[in-house]
């Protein structure tokens, strides 16, 4: 699989594993992380990836959430999970009705906070496995401090090492690795 992003290589990008953060890396073939400024791309036809864009959808194609209240703000970031809840983030406080700082889960009837939400904007969502994943401009999730990113595991947020010193931008699940691209230095 290839794997192309736009960040300038100046910015690194970051693995999280078990253990903490290390820097990308990859046996050949495995994963080819490239920088080319302006694009984004899966170069890979064979991939099973869970979200293909058709070049057949058209707009009768579009699905409505009825008369379902949306945000108050900007929607930066889209993810759903293996049970079928819609997870957004961005720049925005209220989702539906419900008080929602820069998170919120739509479960298939009613829009839902993930906690007290974040103090920043989220830019980049991922799910792996049984925990959301959020990333953006933000020190703390839920009330405790998590330096751009945190974790969800469905109850309370948790931080991820001591974070990031600068804003990431986005998010990937390669098997169990996440990986994180952005503003930021160094992660801890």
């Amino acid at each position: 699989m290839k794997l192309c992003a736009a960040l300038r290589p100046a910015f690194p990008i970051l693995v999280f594993m078990l253990g903490g953060f290390s820097r990308a890396h990859a046996a050949p073939g495995d994963l080819d992380l490239s920088f080319d400024p302006g694009s984004l791309a899966v170069a890979d036809a064979a991939g099973g990836y869970p979200v293909r864009i058709d070049p057949r959808f058209a707009d009768e194609d579009w699905s409505s959430m009825g008369e379902i209240p949306g945000v108050d703000g900007i929607v930066r970031a889209a993810v759903a999970d293996a049970l079928g809840n819609f997870y957004i983030g961005g720049d925005f406080t209220v989702a539906g009705k419900v008080i929602a700082n820069g998170i919120a889960k739509w479960d298939g009837n009613a829009w839902s906070a993930l906690g007290t939400g974040m103090d920043g904007d989220v830019y980049a969502l991922a799910v792996l496995g049984t925990n959301l994943y959020a990333a953006g401009n933000f020190t703390t999730a839920g009330g405790i401090t998590a330096n751009r990113v945190a974790q969800w595991n469905g109850t309370a947020w948790s931080a991820l090492g001591s974070g990031m010193n600068a804003s990431i931008r986005a998010l990937a699940v390669v098997g169990t690795d996440l990986y994180a691209g952005g503003r930021f230095h160094h992660g801890g």
